[in-house]
């Protein structure tokens, strides 16, 4: 193999993860649910319910205290916009996944 059959796979070797993530998430477009989840997941958010709104994503759950709360975020950027404290969680058990209102 020549140094510029080795170049050339080495490049498509490293644009190849850039293009699988684009097709699964075009740029500007709304972040997935799963996404939404998983990323609070990793700071300790368990997530009971999440909806869809035109402009933000609302999540209900428990943050790592424990202590229910309500979270509005950006949908194509997952920032928190406002976060606050809420006396429903509760509410949301009725799936084996814990969720109610899931709208996508």
């Amino acid at each position: 193999m020549n140094i510029r059959a080795i170049i050339i796979a080495a490049s498509i070797g490293l644009s190849a993860p850039s293009l699988a993530s684009a097709q699964t998430q075009p740029a500007g477009a709304p972040l997935s649910f799963s996404v939404i989840e998983q990323r609070l997941a990793a700071d300790g958010f368990r997530v009971v319910e999440i909806e869809r709104y035109p402009n933000s994503v609302e999540v209900k759950g428990y943050d790592r205290a424990g202590l229910c709360m309500e979270m509005h975020l950006d949908p194509r950027t997952g920032n928190v916009l406002r976060r606050e404290r809420d006396d429903d969680c509760s509410r949301g058990g009725d799936d084996d996944r814990g969720r109610r209102g899931r709208r996508s």
